[in-house]
């Protein structure tokens, strides 16, 4: 089914590059495949050692801006996503997220920004990731105006992102 990238990749796009460019190119795409795999296995893993010295968490996760700015950038981005995918929940932390993280972190100012499930604020030499609560919020002071109330049997939250989307389960 050439309606999915992958396939078009594999039964067009490759067989064109092999009889227009280079016969050989599966292989160097596989050698630079494995050596990517390499590079993603030791990255990972000195990222987590960073993370363990600069990843505070108690309340909210806050995050070294000293440790941060002095680590290798390909090191500090894996850190930052880390640990906004884990605020994020099913929500994806993409590329322009960190960067923005990374900007609050190379600035002279506090600052904050608002990412998928949670908000990012500058604090003097700290980054603070919170959750987003304002669904929360949001929920039961609507009730409120309707003259009832959220039970604790009825009652349920979501973080919301906007623009967003929240996907509700069978519910409804």
């Amino acid at each position: 089914d050439l309606t999915f990238a992958r396939n078009r990749v594999r039964h067009e796009l490759i067989p064109y590059v092999q009889s227009h460019f280079s016969p050989g190119v599966t292989g160097v795409l596989a050698r630079a495949a494995e050596l990517a795999r390499q590079d993603e296995e030791f990255l990972s893993a000195e990222a987590i050692k960073l993370a363990d010295r600069i990843v505070l968490r108690d309340v909210t996760t806050r995050l070294d801006v000293t440790g941060l700015k002095s680590a290798p950038r390909a090191l500090a981005s894996r850190v930052v996503h880390a640990a906004l995918q884990r605020l994020a929940g099913p929500k994806s932390i993409h590329f322009d997220h960190v960067e923005r993280v990374l900007a609050l972190a190379d600035g002279a100012a506090d600052g904050s920004v608002s990412l998928p499930g949670q908000t990012v604020i500058r604090v003097g030499n700290e980054i603070r990731l919170r959750q987003a609560v304002r669904a929360r919020r949001l929920l039961h002071r609507s009730a409120k105006r309707e003259g009832g109330s959220v039970s604790a049997g009825n009652s349920f939250a979501f973080s919301l992102s906007i623009p967003g989307e929240v996907r509700l389960g069978d519910g409804g």
